[in-house]
């Protein structure tokens, strides 16, 4: 059973602003099921979700070569990064 989130339609309305959004908080409150409810309302944005500890994404996001990151990004309008420590 999923737990309604409240904050759920406030970041809804503030994906828009061009601002990074940090969610964070203890483990195993629900924060990725958060950002996947979040993600399936939005049917015309393209989103690029990457877990950070896969070691494909792990090389690229500590590599601090911006043409990589760039083009891992290209081409989204969203990213979502989960386990971003």
């Amino acid at each position: 059973m999923l737990i309604p989130r409240t904050i759920l339609k406030t970041i809804l309305n503030k994906l828009d602003t061009g601002k990074i959004i940090l969610i964070y908080g203890a483990r195993q409150v629900g924060k990725t099921t958060l950002v996947r409810m979040l993600l399936e309302e939005l049917h015309s944005v393209r989103i690029l979700s990457i877990n950070a500890d896969e070691k494909k994404y792990i090389d690229v996001l500590s590599s601090r070569n911006f043409q990589e990151m760039r083009s891992l990004v290209e081409g989204y309008n969203l990213l979502f990064v989960d386990e971003a420590q």
